[in-house]
């Protein structure tokens, strides 16, 4: 029971803080708008006001979602799932709604174990969509599927820049958002690794991310 309050507890002091920084800007955005005359000024903050809303509104989402996360995974009713079947429908819905590459290799047509479906392919589906955005446009995700003795193991790869060094033990805390430069800030909570992290260890199991050094590159 402490644990959990010491769980929600700090869960709360993150939100708290995610929370705080949207609204800070969007009261100076406010504030300065009321002093601007000039037409041009007032659409640029106009438009800054309108990403902050939509970054507090894409983190009330995710918040509410990852807040449920711990009831649902303790209702959970754990039956046999073909991790095979759901990684091979989801790669194919993603490579037609990306317009991408991704590769699947598997030497099993049936590796099964116990879990929701629905929740495991939640994980997949978040970590594709990671791999996706870190990449270059003419690359590709390699997925690979094998049993080793009793256990499953899922590998995803890609040809992204990889994780600070300094940041890589930190990719599976809550609101970690490193994202790639090109990208819209606030476009992302950073609790997808997050919620990705608790719902494999739900299923007894363990998710690990690491930079693969390619000396050609």
């Amino acid at each position: 029971l402490q644990i959990r309050i010491d769980h929600i507890a700090s869960f709360a002091a993150d939100v708290a803080h995610e929370l705080k920084n949207p609204l800070t800007s969007l009261r100076s955005a406010s504030e300065t708008l009321l002093k601007l005359r000039n037409k041009s000024d007032q659409k640029k903050i106009i438009n800054i006001i309108q990403k902050d809303v939509s970054r507090i509104d894409r983190l009330i989402t995710d918040i509410s979602l990852s807040s449920k996360l711990d009831a649902e995974l303790i209702r959970i009713e754990f039956i046999p799932i073909n991790i095979n079947k759901i990684l091979k429908t989801l790669i194919e819905i993603r490579r037609t709604s990306l317009q991408y590459n991704i590769n699947f290799v598997s030497k099993n047509n049936s590796l099964f174990i116990l879990g929701d479906e629905d929740k495991i392919a939640q994980v997949f589906d978040n970590i594709i969509d990671n791999s996706f955005s870190f990449s270059k446009r003419n690359g590709e995700i390699n997925v690979e599927l094998q049993r080793k003795k009793n256990k499953v193991y899922v590998t995803f790869e890609d040809g992204g820049p990889g994780f600070p060094l300094i940041a890589i033990n930190k990719v599976f805390d809550r609101f970690y958002t490193e994202r790639p430069k090109n990208e819209e800030f606030g476009k992302h909570s950073g609790l997808g690794l997050s919620i990705s992290k608790q719902i494999i260890e739900a299923h007894n199991g363990e998710i690990l991310v690491e930079n693969i050094v390619n000396s050609k590159a």
